[in-house]
């Protein structure tokens, strides 16, 4: 009820900023290389901001900045001090905060719930064990003694999980604008990804009950969400089934040819529309997780494809993202049509995006490796 007495306000407020534009425009505030800028946003205690105003660290963000940098075997030491962080303040039943938030009175703050619905946040628990094994591959002992919290941290998932289906609240996962049954095919790929990590972190722990346990769990898994991959038209989902090896080889091809735009979407054109939240359309960004661009999903594709060996399909995509080869900065969200950064009433692109400044560092240095 709240909420609809607000709506008047809020579509007035959205046709003063859409009138008045040119008032609210967003200067760039960058004045060094990208290289700098993402030196700039790392924090001392672990974890890069998620953008220029620091007002968060992202377990998401920055899950993808490192499965970035894994690209060119780089970020160990920032790695291990970051889940470091997240292992203590993993809470007693076995919870991960999603974000960190700054506190002049609390200093860094722990945030574990959605800030709109108030709703456990599931995917950082599938974020850090993934951290955790990538932890293992330069420093098994260190990731060893984080062994039983990744047991902690699955655990606390486990209860969520029914019929080889993570289950989420509306407004739990990234995908905030989607209004949804509590099955989203992307925290679900993570979840496969996860398994697998547990199954081979219980292998190097010698726990060979819970290795069986989690081979099992992972060949069901596969079996039911491998269908769903080639028929949904979600991007991001794809990609990482493709990185993680969820799908076969021949998929790359098919998929890579049904994507027919410039830069590559949160979704494919499809016939099915995905159902927006009633919260998402009255604050106008209904569009958030379809057809506006976010360009660290497309570069992160292109590394992929670099990775499975499919270097021209890669270099053709980099050619497309020619804007971003030598920019001042990059914003996390642009307009699909102007091919600007977003300025809406409640939509705002964000300066200096670190997840994006890392995936074009890395594919950036891919490129120049290749030219030479």
């Amino acid at each position: 009820m709240c909420e609809c007495l607000m709506v008047p306000f809020v579509l007035f407020y959205r046709f003063v900023i859409w009138f008045c534009f040119c008032l609210f425009n967003t200067r760039n505030p960058a004045v060094v290389n990208i290289e700098r800028q993402f030196e700039f946003l790392l924090d001392r205690k672990g974890g890069w901001w998620q953008h220029y105003y620091q007002q968060r660290i992202s377990v998401r963000d920055n899950f993808y900045i490192f499965l970035a940098l894994r690209f060119k075997n780089g970020g160990h030491q920032e790695l291990e001090k970051f889940v470091d962080r997240l292992t203590n303040l993993i809470t007693n039943d076995g919870q991960i905060p999603y974000e960190i938030i700054p506190s002049w009175y609390h200093g860094p703050t722990a945030v574990y719930n959605s800030n709109r619905c108030n709703t456990p946040v599931i995917d950082a628990n599938l974020q850090y064990i993934i951290m955790v094994y990538w932890l293992h591959e330069h420093n098994p002992k260190k990731a060893m003694t984080l062994y039983l919290h990744c047991q902690r941290a699955w655990q606390w998932l486990d209860i969520n999980i029914i019929n080889d289906t993570l289950h989420e609240e509306i407004d739990a996962s990234w995908e905030t604008s989607r209004k949804h049954s509590g099955v989203l095919l992307l925290t679900n790929i993570l979840m496969i990804k996860t398994i697998r990590c547990m199954e081979l972190l219980s292998m190097y722990a010698s726990d060979e009950g819970k290795r069986r346990k989690f081979v099992k769990i992972h060949e069901k898994c596969v079996a039911k969400w491998l269908p769903e991959i080639y028929k949904t038209q979600e991007v991001l989902p794809r990609i990482l089934a493709v990185h993680f090896g969820i799908t076969p080889r021949s998929f790359v091809l098919s998929f890579n040819q049904s994507i027919h735009s410039i830069w590559i979407p949160c979704r494919l054109e499809g016939p099915i529309k995905p159902e927006k939240t009633t919260h998402s359309w009255i604050y106008g960004y209904e569009d958030k997780h379809d057809t506006v661009v976010w360009p660290w999903i497309g570069m992160l594709w292109i590394l992929v494809l670099k990775s499975k060996g499919f270097d021209e399909l890669a270099n053709s995509w980099w050619i497309s993202y020619i804007e971003f080869h030598r920019p001042e900065t990059i914003f996390d969200m642009y307009s699909a049509e102007t091919k600007l950064p977003l300025r809406r009433a409640f939509l705002k692109a964000q300066p200096c995006h670190t997840l994006s400044l890392a995936m074009q560092i890395i594919v950036q240095k891919y490129s120049a490796k290749q030219t030479v």
